[in-house]
């Protein structure tokens, strides 16, 4: 399950919905249109979504390491 935000940017005007978990966390949120720091949050949603594995695994008692897929 993903939480979906409804976001408004005041530089360009323009409406677009983004998923919490592609969120970049951490650094700040932009308008993906026009690069603008100032946005407007409007609704928010949950939704049924395929969970998609995590790119970074924690081991106990080891540092992140990123998996390695082998095509």
């Amino acid at each position: 399950m993903d939480l979906e935000i409804d976001i408004e940017c005041r530089g360009c005007g323009l409406f677009y919905k983004e998923g919490f978990r592609g969120m970049p966390h951490g650094m700040s949120l932009r308008c993906p249109f026009c690069h603008s720091p100032a946005l407007a949050i409007g609704g928010h949603a949950f939704v049924e979504r395929e969970v998609e594995p995590d790119p970074f695994e924690l081991s106990p008692g080891e540092r992140p390491s990123k998996r390695k897929i082998k095509l």
